[in-house]
């Protein structure tokens, strides 16, 4: 199994080197092109008056995660007669030779590197072009960008991506929560994303050869795929290491997105293949041949749709905005997802309770349905609307049957 870093679980970490601590990991610098970690900023507080210090991962030996410890085979008289660079303003191609030189690291701009370098290689990853550094203008403050250049490293740092906007070709969803790389090459592997803004969302992983566009101007990170399918892909656990079996899953859902053209991708989006790619609903598919009564089934069925509508309809109102996320609309939308997806278990589960819950089923959808309907110029309002009234009629229904 890979062992992956969280680099905001790095930062604040101390800095130890043969003979001592430095400082603490304050920042990270990586590539915007290969998506390498290029630089550790070190705070070093008391041992250089408090000033901030760039190490290669080169230099890092071991990283004791239980203690935060990030062991460097520098000493102290290194990092203390190293060139002054100051990290606030754009590190330039002149700073990085001069740092280099002192401490006889291998140029990394440099083609031909073994593969065992494999963290100082220049392989790119396929991205459309950006703008790379900015500086403001002194007369006005208002942000420039100057075009590529030789001279220019193009670093970014982690704490400028973190919080960024996640846009997928249908709008917003989510935002940055941290960057995940892999300490044995330094290479970002993955943005972890979190749905959540302030609706109730999840953590998934998205690697940056899925990213589609970067805008430093506008703060958001553009991915060619749906709000649904990024909402609906395989949902991160933060508490547990990244294995190899979660990231085979992960891969090959969005390679099977991808592989289809734009006209195709909003095909994706149709009910059977939700169903099969969202954890609940691979559980309830509805080809499943389950020996149950016909009324039984619809019932079964008109819930599983309600639950889908609403939760995509949920996706959509947050793009939307204005009055399609007011607040009791919005709870609406989330309570008749969630009666909707019990009602669907405790009928497949043969619960004893299921007709009460079909009851409340049928209360809470009829109220959604009613506030969906308030949008009357919204086909998606009323789409939602059409399947939150089905699924109450279907409830009621089961109330009277004996099965």
């Amino acid at each position: 199994m890979k062992q992956y870093k969280s680099l905001k679980s790095l930062i604040g970490n101390a800095l130890i080197a043969k003979d001592g601590e430095i400082g603490k990991a304050d920042n990270f610098y990586f590539d915007d092109i290969s998506w390498v970690i290029r630089y550790l900023v070190v705070s070093t507080g008391g041992f250089l008056k408090g000033k901030k210090v760039l190490l290669s991962p080169v230099a890092i030996t071991k990283i004791d995660s239980e203690l935060s410890l990030i062991f460097v085979d520098l000493t102290m008289e290194q990092v203390l007669n190293s060139p002054d660079i100051d990290t606030k303003k754009p590190i330039d191609r002149q700073d990085e030779v001069r740092l280099f030189k002192h401490y006889t690291w291998p140029f990394y701009w440099i083609t031909g590197l073994t593969e065992s370098d494999s963290m100082l290689s220049t392989t790119r990853v396929p991205i459309e072009p950006i703008p790379y550094e900015q500086e403001k203008d002194a007369s006005n403050g208002k942000k420039n960008y100057k075009q590529e250049n030789e001279n220019d490293p193009h670093l970014r740092s982690n704490s400028e991506v973190i919080g960024y906007g996640i846009h997928a070709n249908d709008g917003d969803i989510g935002h940055v929560e941290d960057l995940i790389v892999d300490d044995s090459n330094w290479k970002i592997q993955y943005f972890l994303i979190n749905t959540r803004s302030w609706l109730p969302g999840k953590r998934i992983l998205i690697s940056p050869q899925w990213v589609k566009d970067i805008s430093w101007l506008e703060e958001k990170v553009f991915v060619d795929l749906s709000q649904e399918i990024i909402q609906l892909g395989p949902e991160y656990d933060f508490s547990r290491p990244i294995s190899s079996d979660y990231e085979m899953r992960l891969h090959s859902y969005y390679q099977k997105h991808f592989s289809q053209n734009s006209q195709q991708t909003q095909e994706v989006q149709q009910p059977q293949q939700k169903h099969q790619e969202s954890t609940f609903n691979s559980n309830l598919d509805k080809d499943i041949d389950l020996d149950l009564d016909l009324d039984l089934k619809k019932c079964i069925d008109d819930c599983i749709l309600c639950n889908n509508k609403c939760k995509s309809t949920l996706i959509y109102c947050t793009g939307k905005g204005g009055q399609h996320i007011e607040r009791n609309h919005i709870l609406g939308l989330i309570e008749c997802a969630e009666i909707c997806s019990a009602s669907s278990i405790f009928m497949l589960t043969n619960n004893q309770k299921w007709k009460e819950l079909c009851s409340i089923c049928e209360d809470i959808c009829m109220k959604c349905a009613l506030s969906c309907e308030e949008f009357k110029d919204d086909q998606e309002m009323q789409k939602c609307a059409e399947a939150c009234r089905k699924c109450s009629t279907s409830c009621k229904e089961m109330k009277s049957i004996t099965v």
